[in-house]
């Protein structure tokens, strides 16, 4: 089955994963996770934190009121938003597979 909805694609047993053309994971769904984390970002004023963290070098994507940012430390993450004046809980969580199909496509 070839699909661009992760829902279907969690009913897999076996994923391969492309991007432009080029596999880039294969695998068992812990096997394309393998480990990957992501930054979750956690605060009463999410919508200033997701405009001072989105910009051309992060991902930042929303998962209800909290967000995810991809490929990036918590220490980094955690600064950019003090620098905004911008009070959060910021964690790092193991990434899904939907996240982690995003930071397999370059």
């Amino acid at each position: 089955m070839s699909t661009h909805y992760v829902d279907q694609v969690e009913q897999a047993d076996r994923l391969v994963v492309m991007a432009n053309g080029i596999i880039v994971a294969e695998g068992t769904t812990a096997d394309v996770i393998d480990g990957r984390c992501t930054v979750e970002v956690t605060t009463d004023r999410w919508s200033k934190a997701f405009d001072a963290l989105d910009d051309d070098r992060r991902r930042v994507s929303l998962a209800g009121r909290r967000m995810r940012v991809l490929a990036e430390t918590v220490a980094r993450v955690t600064a950019h938003l003090e620098q905004a004046g911008i009070s959060a809980k910021v964690d790092l969580v193991r990434a899904t597979l939907d996240k982690t199909m995003v930071e397999l496509n370059p």
